[in-house]
């Protein structure tokens, strides 16, 4: 059975071309545009891991990922960082399980989920 991951990103063609990538590798996806959104998904659909965008309108990756860990029931859910500005990242690292800059590789994306998940 395929696992599942949750691409959020405020941007359509980034969506996209990641729900390609993924698809190509093995993985079903789900999207989401903000982190409302995304935290919404993460309890309905329980992915197996989340690609979370950084900076985003309504909720930003920062605020969707700590609601995200501090919830008993999801809390366990891995968060990949994805930013076009990844230093930003570094002084919440506790939040993400690993962090991809934009633009990050396709090989890249696929090796860094299927190395938190196992291969799929």
């Amino acid at each position: 059975m395929p696992k599942t991951i949750l691409i959020v990103d405020d941007h359509e063609d980034t969506r996209q071309l990641l729900q390609f990538v993924l698809q190509q590798a093995g993985y079903d996806v789900v999207s989401a545009v903000d982190g409302r959104e995304a935290v919404a998904k993460v309890r309905s659909e329980r992915p197996d891991a989340v690609v979370m965008d950084i900076f985003m309108p309504v909720m930003d990756g920062f605020e969707a990922t700590k609601l995200i860990k501090g919830d008993p029931v999801i809390g366990h859910i891995p968060v990949i960082a994805h930013s076009a500005k990844p230093e930003s990242c570094t002084n919440d690292m506790s939040l993400f399980e690993a962090i991809c800059a934009k633009p990050c590789s396709p090989d890249q994306m696929v090796e860094t989920l299927d190395g938190l998940l196992g291969a799929n």
